[in-house]
């Protein structure tokens, strides 16, 4: 159980890859949201005063079966200090299902809804308990997470330049 809230600023950097789901700049519900294996991108983020990089990089989609249910997911690679985690997303909405890495799965039941702003939500709260798996040892917390799509704001790395959408995440 956390005592205050963890604030995490994300930025999303949607790679010229990924803009097949970014349409004009539009951001509605007839956007089709489409990864593609060797899809790769950056976050950026801010805890506790320490500034983060994550590289993703989608590997396929396949339907796995988690607690009992069933998803059709992109498994998508995570590195981030040189540990390498695999993270689920549902295809048709980007929920993120669960996440794993050598010793420990982290699933949310229901998974959580991080790309809402794709669909035009500027803020929003998911609720859901997360189930952590280590060994033979089960634990559930029930969480609630606040989203605020902040804008969009372009950036460049090295001589590239991108547009990204900036999220803030509170954890309660």
């Amino acid at each position: 159980c956390m005592k205050s809230p963890l604030l995490v600023i994300l930025i999303i950097c949607i790679a010229v890859s990924l803009l097949s789901w970014y349409s004009q700049g539009a951001i509605n519900d007839d956007i089709e949201i489409k990864w593609c294996k060797g899809d790769r991108w950056v976050y950026e983020y801010i805890s506790q005063g320490i500034n983060y990089k994550i590289e993703y990089e989608v590997l396929g989609k396949e339907n796995v079966t988690i607690e009992g249910k069933k998803y059709y997911v992109y498994r998508v690679k995570l590195q981030k200090n040189n540990q390498a985690i695999y993270c689920l997303y549902r295809v048709n909405d980007l929920a993120e299902v669960g996440y794993f890495s050598e010793n420990v799965t982290k699933i949310f039941d229901p998974p959580v809804r991080k790309f809402e702003f794709l669909k035009g939500s500027q803020k929003w709260w998911v609720n859901t308990t997360l189930i952590i798996k280590m060994g033979d040892s089960v634990r559930k917390q029930n969480i609630s997470i606040y989203y605020e799509y902040l804008g969009k704001k372009k950036i460049s790395i090295g001589n590239k330049k991108y547009t990204c959408h900036v999220v803030k995440e509170i954890l309660n």
